[in-house]
């Protein structure tokens, strides 16, 4: 049954996802603690303690999906980076993100033909097409899709990945950055994946972490959780399960401490006043307690490997 969520039209979703067990209360009163979207949400999670996936409850219909995300949103304009920042980024692209990526493939250090699914405002893109990719990007925000053609002349196209109508085995590697949480239907999107995938080719997902350490700390406040766009939160059990049914071979699966001390921050400040607001810029001293709380993490994650504020799953289609 159809809702209206202060103009928002939601949906009350009563079982899991990816288990199909029932959904318990986790948090409620939630509002968009950093772009000011309508609606007051809550978040259940999974019954099933194997499982732990957690969801937005009620959840926005597709077609008011595109009110959530708003003209200052993150995707719709390039990072302003100084030239040195630029120069360090592209530095780590060519040796940490080359040795990375070129790990994923039998073939060593041949390149190939990329998607990134959710191209966001396509700075990947354009650093990938830099180390000899082949890129194509895909995202449904028409703010992103504008800065991307716009600022790196890239080739990519509005929608969802289903409506690019790729052909069968197209592309050597799949990205989906942060993008699993945004969508109504992962499960979809990874069978889409897999068919337009070559046989023997990578996907590469990262999504925040239910299980984080981040969220254990500031709980509803945590910065991750991103009411009323975030609609979904897995954890490793649950992506893993997820993709697995989608007919992948999974590869690896962890947490990693990316982005730990802006979560620290940011979810600091969430818990105090109630929002992040987008001039908001951490003292020295919030900056040093951030590079405290990513170094704890780190060095839980040894003997907690799902402690961490992302997840990274690399699995492959079949040959």
């Amino acid at each position: 049954m159809t809702v209206i969520n202060q103009g928002i039209k939601s949906v009350n979703i009563q079982k899991c996802f990816v288990c199909g067990s029932g959904g318990v209360d986790l948090y409620s009163g939630m509002r968009d603690r950093l772009f000011g979207a309508p609606g007051v949400w809550s978040i259940s999670r999974c019954s099933n303690a194997l499982c732990g996936f957690m969801w937005l409850n009620p959840q926005p219909l597709p077609e008011d999906t595109g009110k959530l995300y708003t003209g200052t949103y993150y995707t719709h304009k390039p990072p302003e980076y100084s030239r040195l920042k630029r120069l360090t980024r592209r530095l780590k692209q060519g040796g940490f993100g080359r040795l990375v990526w070129s790990s994923m493939y039998h073939q060593g250090e041949k390149k190939g033909r990329l998607l990134e699914v959710g191209s966001g405002a396509g700075y990947y893109l354009n650093e990938m097409r830099g180390l000899g990719w082949t890129v194509e990007g895909v995202d449904f925000d028409d703010g992103a899709v504008k800065c991307a053609k716009d600022a790196y002349g890239l080739n990519v196209q509005r929608g969802t990945l289903k409506q690019c109508c790729f052909p069968d085995n197209t592309f050597d590697a799949i990205t989906a950055n942060h993008v699993l949480e945004h969508i109504h239907d992962p499960f979809s999107l990874l069978k889409e994946c897999l068919r337009i995938l070559k046989p023997g080719g990578c996907l590469v997902v990262t999504c925040p972490n239910a299980k984080s350490l981040g969220h254990k700390l500031f709980k509803d406040a945590c910065y991750h959780l991103d009411p009323p766009r975030h609609l979904y939160a897995f954890t490793n059990d649950s992506l893993k399960a997820l993709a697995r049914k989608a007919g992948l071979k999974v590869l690896s699966a962890r947490s990693t401490v990316n982005a730990a001390r802006h979560i620290f921050t940011t979810s600091r400040e969430i818990r105090r006043i109630g929002k992040s607001p987008q001039e908001y810029m951490p003292s020295k001293f919030e900056r040093a307690l951030g590079v405290l709380f990513m170094a704890i993490e780190l060095i839980t994650l040894i003997v907690n490997k799902d402690a961490g504020e992302e997840l990274v799953l690399v699995a492959r289609k079949n040959r």
